[in-house]
């Protein structure tokens, strides 16, 4: 075990600040990590930091889709090929045509907002045939909640966040789940929280 753990260590991808989505997570990370103390989990980023295939120029015939979502679609629990995406893209490979390729953009907490941003950002390179967003209960609240981080363009829309300093003095809440800033807790969401409320601070990635 001891051998097994120095070869694999338990680290999950840090999050890092980000212009318009907050936050994502780090490029080109593999490692593993205990999930849910159950088992080891293998996780793969790709160069812009999400749990997916690399972002390629989409190839003649091929039929692209891209997936949109919070943990469930990022699936922390899951190992690297046992995704909703990965799963997706495999039985699709099966049943119907090679061609498919399913791509995901799922980070945890992201939210409505986000997937908006995320639309911005890579739509016109990845340029899919089929656009599939994960949505939950909790969502719209949190896209309430949100909004007013973001600079709206002409038509109302999110276009980039405010700056960090104004987002330290008007919201003091966990951009990942609304709860207060505790930095006294013990509890590991606690250390997480507080990490992102120094990284922003000090504007240096998480960890």
């Amino acid at each position: 075990l001891r051998v097994y753990y120095r070869t694999h260590p338990n680290v999950e991808p840090h999050a890092i600040p980000h212009p318009y989505l907050l936050y994502t997570y780090e490029r080109n990370f593999e490692s593993r990590h205990w999930a849910d103390h159950r088992r080891w989990v293998r996780v793969r980023t790709n160069s812009h930091g999400f749990r997916t295939h690399e972002f390629y120029p989409k190839l003649p015939g091929q039929y692209r889709i891209l997936v949109m979502g919070d943990s469930f679609i990022y699936g922390r629990i899951a190992d690297q090929d046992a995704t909703t995406p990965a799963v997706l893209e495999k039985l699709l490979k099966q049943r119907i045509s090679g061609n498919i390729e399913v791509l995901s953009l799922g980070i945890p907490s992201y939210s409505g907002i986000r997937y908006a941003m995320l639309a911005r950002l890579y739509y016109d390179y990845i340029r899919p045939d089929l656009v599939i967003v994960a949505l939950d209960q909790s969502d719209f609240n949190e896209d309430l909640r949100r909004l007013k981080d973001y600079q709206l363009d002409a038509n109302g829309d999110p276009l980039v966040l405010k700056s960090e300093a104004r987002l330290a003095e008007s919201e003091r809440l966990c951009p990942l789940c609304g709860i207060p800033f505790r930095r006294d807790r013990g509890d590991g969401h606690a250390r997480f929280v507080a990490r992102i409320g120094m990284a922003l601070e000090a504007r240096r990635p998480f960890g």
